[in-house]
């Protein structure tokens, strides 16, 4: 019985060992199984089996496609917009499959795509996934011909973030200049995606994501989105298209302010000579050609610098108004209204003024 007990003891550790090893090798086993059924859907995807196969790849070949050199490519641009907010994630434009069908229909023959063409590029594969909807934006080589033509038609500040070799986000340049000029016929292709996705930032200069410059719009039209003056001067926010509002407004009253101050100056000037001739007129002398330079750096030279101010700033005035923002046009009317209010009554005055000698300024219906 010892002997038995003692046969017993080693003989079941080995038949443990064994159990382990025997199912190690049927999950061994299942594995090599699966694998294969997966890598024959790779190799033959027109076997029925392979309809409903799910790439599992698809990142890794992403990633090893855009982190390189190549990373320029509007596809890999996708692929970052995608990534950087859950809003764009959820677009069925943002599928892992389908960008990875943007960029290898873009290089196709990079090695990352081998897979990729040998699933899609088959004849007769049955593959569903390679079915999925792709935005349609532009490849590399279009996306650098189009950007070539638009720069070349009209330089824009934009054109300087790519250079000869074009090594610059294409994608992003293409539709940041297409924003500024969407009517150009190589804006085609953008106007096409952004038909399907008009609130992302490639679409929309308004979009706080957005690095596009203010669209150039030669009509009336609404948003905060503009330049005011200078390059620099773009309200980006609502508090900073009100900043921007009142600032137009004040110069609007600057304006009239200038050119009231004018109008006064004038009719003063206009009161000295009078009684400077009245002078000479009763004392029957003459103004000495001393006297002439004294009046000219008194009198002229400040009229002259009046009037180019006021000249300076109707111009700033007409330019806001050439932005064809229905909001600073208004700005400016009302800044209009205030100064007239404010200025006008001023004006107003003088033309009852008495001058000295007993002189009236002159009534424009006595004439």
């Amino acid at each position: 019985n010892t002997d038995a007990r003692h046969s017993c003891d080693k003989l079941f550790p080995m038949l443990s060992i064994n159990f382990k090893l025997i199912l190690s090798l049927i999950l061994f086993s299942s594995c090599t199984i699966v694998v294969r059924s997966q890598d024959s859907c790779i190799s033959d995807p027109t076997t029925p089996n392979c309809v409903n196969y799910q790439y599992s790849g698809t990142a890794a070949d992403i990633q090893s496609m855009c982190s390189g050199s190549m990373g320029n490519m509007p596809g890999c641009t996708l692929s970052t917009l995608c990534s950087s907010d859950q809003t764009y994630a959820q677009s069925q434009y943002c599928n892992q499959f389908a960008i990875l069908k943007t960029v290898c229909g873009d290089m196709g023959m990079m090695l990352p795509c081998k897979n990729y063409r040998s699933m899609c590029q088959t004849n007769g594969s049955v593959i569903q996934q390679c079915q999925v909807e792709t935005l349609p934006i532009p490849t590399s080589v279009a996306a650098a011909d189009q950007i070539t033509s638009i720069c070349d038609a009209m330089s824009m500040p934009t054109c300087s973030q790519c250079n000869a070799r074009m090594t610059c986000d294409l994608l992003t340049v293409y539709s940041d200049l297409c924003l500024s000029m969407p009517m150009m016929t190589d804006c085609k292709d953008w106007n096409d995606y952004c038909t399907l996705v008009p609130d992302w930032p490639l679409c929309s200069s308004e979009h706080p994501d957005s690095t596009a410059p203010p669209q150039m719009r030669m009509y009336f039209h609404t948003g905060t989105y503009d330049y005011i003056l200078f390059e620099s001067w773009i309200p980006r926010s609502n508090l900073g298209y009100a900043g921007s509002w009142f600032a137009i407004v004040l110069i609007s009253i600057v304006y009239e302010a200038l050119k009231s101050f004018r109008v006064i100056w004038e009719k003063r000037l206009d009161a000295a000579r009078r009684n400077r001739d009245s002078l000479e007129s009763r004392h029957k002398t003459f103004t000495s050609r001393k006297d002439h330079v004294g009046v000219f750096v008194r009198d002229d030279i400040p009229r002259g610098l009046l009037r180019m101010f006021e000249n300076g700033l109707s111009l700033i005035i007409m330019l806001v108004a050439m932005t064809f923002n229905v909001g600073l046009f208004l700005a400016i009317l009302v800044g209009t209204f205030i100064g007239a209010i404010a200025f006008g009554r001023i004006i107003a005055k003088y033309n009852t003024i008495e001058y000295s000698f007993g002189e009236t300024a002159p009534d424009a219906s006595c004439h």
